[in-house]
This record gives structure tokens, sequence and C-alpha cells, in this order.
């Protein structure tokens, strides 16, 4: 019995050694596995928190381009008046022991960053590329010497707020007081019809424009005022208002927002004017456009080229032509100017300028010269002088331009793009308008129909437009859009319209076209990402992040 005893004692404490053995392999396996399960968690933290510090330098960036004007124009060799440490020459290739490398803030000691601008497609297209590069160093003993930092690289391109990002945005929704149909009424409604209704209710006699049943926006839309609705208008993009109220709009009917409901956004502002790109037109200064003086017609050619009739320029700048300001010059073909700017300017009234002329000696039909009218008596547009900065423009664009005038541009004919990559700006301070003259001695204004001035046998019906148009102080409408023909067909235009004023195209009765023009708007969407050279801003506007993709080596 006892050796019996003692033989499974012996049996008991070899399998008791077995499975201890067993168990305590168990806990070593589980502990490695953990372990490493630990280090696998601790470096998908890091590359997280890389990828964060990339992130929180673009943010930096941004905070520092709103927060202190023209921030734009530094860079690691002039870091602005904050004196900005995060700047390098190129972000994504900098020493480990740089001094640039500036801390996340509230980001602990091992989140970093440095950045890189490059502005060079802001005059032309308006955006700056940002490169961002953020670092961590993991927490398991890593250091400058051993160069274990984990690393990402972020590349943003940076946009300021723009009146191109919206197909339609308008300051006012009402007539423009110009637009009135005597001096008296335009003076009255100059006083008093330039007041957001969010504000104050505009008095009975202002005119303000609906958005009426057969209208739709196809694409964003944005009015720092409230506007007026009859029937269902539609809207198929995001659409926003200023009204603090958060009443958008008024009238009756029942509108349809396809892109949701509006929504408040800050009041955009207009700049006192377009003066800035006569300075980049002007090769007496730094400009490096072409500057045409008094009424000048621009064709477009599918060639890259223009066809420019200016009589009354003397000195336009090198490469636009030949002028000798003695009215009988022939047209001139030009190529599109290297910084992608064309200003029209009035004559100047200073004696030593060398655009000066006295009065007009080539004439001032109403139209003015290059555009002549015949027959009947024609009426268009404002009170007009010929010594005016207006450009009369047409054609098919091949390549990147704008135009711009110091008084009013028309519009005379179709705008075409030859190709996908092309983009044209309209920028007047006065009027952007399409070319609409009436004969007011006939019943019917358009019983004997004028066509526009290169197309004398052709009527010029349903008009294509593929352009950005700002009216800086006016509106975008058609001249006398309540009278003439009921048949004129449909505005398309392709692009954006910016104004200070709603500007009228046509009258309707119900859903049938009385006179003047229908329209259909669609937003050109590559304006949301690159604009038209030089394009005006609005004044104080923000920049914010259009695109954003990380880099990989």
């Amino acid at each position: 019995m006892t050796t019996s005893l003692r033989r499974e004692d012996g049996s008991v404490l070899i399998v008791t050694i077995a499975v201890t053995g067993i168990l305590s392999l168990l806990v070593g396996v589980a502990f490695a596995v953990a372990r490493q399960a630990i280090r696998a968690a601790g470096a998908t933290e890091n590359v997280h928190g890389a990828l964060a510090a990339a992130e929180a330098g673009l943010d930096d960036y941004i905070f520092r381009l709103n927060d202190i004007d023209e921030y734009w124009t530094y860079d690691h060799t002039s870091p602005g008046p904050d004196n900005n440490p995060a700047f390098v020459a190129d972000a994504t290739n900098v020493a480990i022991d740089d001094p640039a490398w500036t801390p996340v803030p509230g980001g602990g000691q091992f989140g970093e960053f440095v950045y890189s601008v490059d502005t060079s497609r802001l005059p032309t297209e308006g955006v700056i590329s940002l490169t961002s590069t953020g670092r961590i160093r993991p927490p398991d003993g890593a250091t400058e010497a051993n160069n274990q930092y984990v690393q990402r690289t972020v590349r943003a391109t940076v946009k300021q707020s723009s009146f191109l990002d919206f197909l339609y945005f308008t300051d006012f929704e009402t007539l423009d007081p110009i637009a009135y149909s005597t001096v008296a009424n335009q003076t009255w409604a100059a006083a008093n019809c330039s007041v957001h209704r969010w504000v104050s209710e505009r008095p009975a006699g202002c005119i303000d424009i609906t958005w009426a049943n057969d209208d739709r926006v196809n694409g964003p839309f944005h009015t720092n005022d409230r506007w007026r609705i009859s029937g269902g208008p539609e809207w198929t993009g995001d659409v926003s208002g200023s009204a603090i109220d958060l009443n958008f709009y008024t009238g009756s009917g029942t509108p349809v927002f396809g892109g949701g409901p509006p929504f408040y956004q800050a009041p955009l502002e207009m700049p006192p004017s377009n003066a800035q790109l006569r300075v980049l037109a002007d090769h007496r200064g730094s400009g490096e456009g072409c500057l045409y003086t008094g009424p000048t017609e621009i064709i477009m050619n599918a060639n890259g080229t223009l066809r420019v009739d200016s009589p009354y320029t003397r000195e336009s700048g090198t490469g636009c032509g030949t002028f000798s300001g003695a009215g009988n010059d022939p047209p001139q073909t030009v190529n599109l100017p290297s910084n992608g700017v064309i200003f029209v300017q009035a004559i100047p009234a200073n004696a030593t300028d060398p655009n000066h002329t006295v009065g007009c000696p080539f004439g001032n039909n109403g139209l003015g010269y290059p555009i002549s009218l015949s027959g009947g008596t024609w009426v268009d547009d404002t009170p007009y002088s010929c010594r005016d900065g207006d450009a009369f423009v047409e054609g098919t664009l091949d390549g990147r331009l704008t135009i711009a005038a110091a008084n009013d541009i028309t519009i005379t004919w179709h705008l075409l793009y030859d190709g996908t990559d092309d983009m044209l700006g309209l920028i007047a301070n006065d009027f952007v308008q399409i070319y609409h003259p009436v004969d007011v001695s006939q019943s019917d204004a358009w019983e004997d129909m004028y066509a526009a001035p290169n197309h004398p046998t052709v009527e010029f019906r349903n008009p294509q437009i593929n352009a950005a148009i700002l009216s800086v102080n006016h509106s975008f409408l058609v001249p006398f859009w309540n009278q003439g023909d009921n048949n004129m067909g449909t505005i398309t235009l392709n692009g954006a319209i910016a104004q200070i004023y709603r500007g009228p195209v046509g009258t309707f009765s119900g859903t049938s076209q009385v006179t003047g023009f229908d329209k259909d708007y669609n937003y050109d969407a590559r304006l949301r990402y690159t604009n038209p050279p030089h394009f005006i801003d609005p004044v104080k506007a923000s920049w914010r992040i259009l695109q954003y993709a990380e880099q990989f080596d």
C-alpha cells in the first residue's frame, strides 16, 4: 500500500511540473503578444499623430492668413510681422534638428510641424499651394540622433472666399437706380432703395425684382439681401443669404431648394472699383497687360489672338497693337497679354497723358465709335459719351483672359470657349450688358431688327455666354429689357454673375415671355478652384482650404 502511494505521488509531481511549465509558456506568449499589440497600437497612434500635426500646420497658416492682411506675401525668406517660425523652403525635406519645427499648440512635446508656401498661381488663378509636414516621436526612448520620428506630409490648395463661389451673387435684390425711367426717379431710388430688406423695408416705390415660376438657378447662390419669389422658382445648389433674422425670402409661392434649405452666410463686400486692374495693364508702370483708351471693340479669335479696334488709343503697351489715335487705324491683331489682363480706360483729362484727346473728334452717335447705327432713332444703355472707357466684346476665346472697363462692357455677340481649359472674366465698374438697341421710331421696336455690329444680317437671339461676370457698382442686364420683340429667346450662361443690384433681362406675363430674354444660368464648377486672371475678390474675404491630399514618397 505504501509503495503504491509513493508511485502515485511521483506521477502527480511530474504532471504538476508539466502543467506549470505549459502555463508559464502560455503566460510568456501572452505577455509577448500583449507587448507587440501595445507597440503596434503605439505605432498606429504615432502615425495618426503625425498626420494630425501636419493638419495642425495647415490650420496654423490659414489662421495667420485670415488674421493679417496680405499674409500671403510672407514665406521663409520674409516670415512676416509675427516672425512665423514654421516657414521653410521645402516642407518635404527638412533636417531633423531644423529649428523651424514648431510644436503643435496643446499637442504635447512630441507633435511638431513645418510648412512651405507657393504663391505662383495666386495672380492668375487666385490660389496658394501649401505643403505641411508633421512629425511625432514615439514615447519609447527615440531621440533626434537615432531618427525615430514618424513623419507625414499633406498638400493643400488654399483660396479666398470669392464672388465666383456662386453662380449668382447680388448685394441688393432691387433694380439699379440708374435703370429707373426718369432722372428724378433715378435720384429718388439712389437715395431710398439701396438698403437690405432685413435691415429696413424698402419704400413701395423701389422696384424689387422677383424670382418667378420658371426661373432656375443651376448652381450655388448667395445674396446679401432678402429675395422675393412668385410661384415655384428652383435653386439646385447651395442657397445662402445674409438676413440675420434667417427670413431669407418674401413673396408668395413655394420655392424649390434642391440643394437643401437656405442658410446664413456673412455678407460679401464689393471693392469700390476695378482700378487695380488698370495698374496691371499699364506698361508705363509695372503692368504687363494691355491698356486701351475710349470705346474699344475686342473680338476673340479661336487661334488665341484678339482683333482690337480702339480709335482713341495712342499708347497701349508692348505687344498690344500700334495705334496713332487718329481714328483711322485698321483693327489690330494681337496675342493675349502675358498676364491675361486688358483694361479699357476713359479718355484721360490730363493733357500731358499720351492718350489724351480733346472732345469727340470721331463722333458720338449714341453708342460711340467703333459701334455705329444707321436708320431709325436708336437708343441703348444709359447716357453715353465717346470719352467713356467702354469695351464691346464677342468671339471665341483660346486661353485665359480678363477684360475690365472703367465704364461698361457690352456683349455684342456670343462668347464661346475654344477648349476645356479656357476662361474669361468680364469686370466693369458700371454695367455688363447684352447688346440690345431699340428703334423708338417703330411701334414694335424690333420690327426692323438691328443685329450686332459685326453680324448685320443675323438676329442676335439666344445668346450664349461663357464668362465670369462682375459689375462692381451696378448690374448685369439687358438694356431696354421691357421693349421690343417677344421672341428674343434664352440667355444661356455658363460661368458666374456678381453684381450690386439685380439686373433685369426681360419681362414676363405668367409663364410667357413678353420682352427681352428668358434665362438659363449654369455654374462653371471650375470657378471653385481657379479664377480668370487677376479676378477681383471681395473686401476682407476669408481664406479656406479647397483641396487636400496626403503626399506619399
